[in-house]
């Protein structure tokens, strides 16, 4: 949890400094990915990335178009039912 705090943090922009630590994602929905990974795959930081980012990618221009304003879990969960686990041995390169 603290890896993907630290990685939103570094990535907001001045706008949304303040914003939640989570943001766009609540705290719930990163706890139910990262469950999602470890059911899957070894939770290791590529896949981390990996899967925030296909959740990511699917919400952002809904949440661009105010369609909505956090990530549920449920959202994720839609997601990643479609989402596919790194091959085994790309997870380190």
């Amino acid at each position: 949890m603290e890896f993907i705090k630290d990685v939103l943090k570094h990535l907001r922009t001045l706008e949304s400094f303040d914003a939640e630590p989570f943001f766009p994602f609540t705290e719930e929905t990163c706890r139910f990915i990262i469950d999602d990974i470890q059911r899957e795959e070894e939770l290791k930081p590529r896949a981390i990335m990996h899967a925030f980012n296909a959740v990511l990618q699917e919400a952002d221009p809904k949440i661009e178009a105010g369609k909505i304003t956090t990530i549920s879990p449920e959202f994720a969960k839609g997601v990643l039912v479609e989402h596919v686990p790194l091959p085994t041995g790309e997870e380190s390169s």
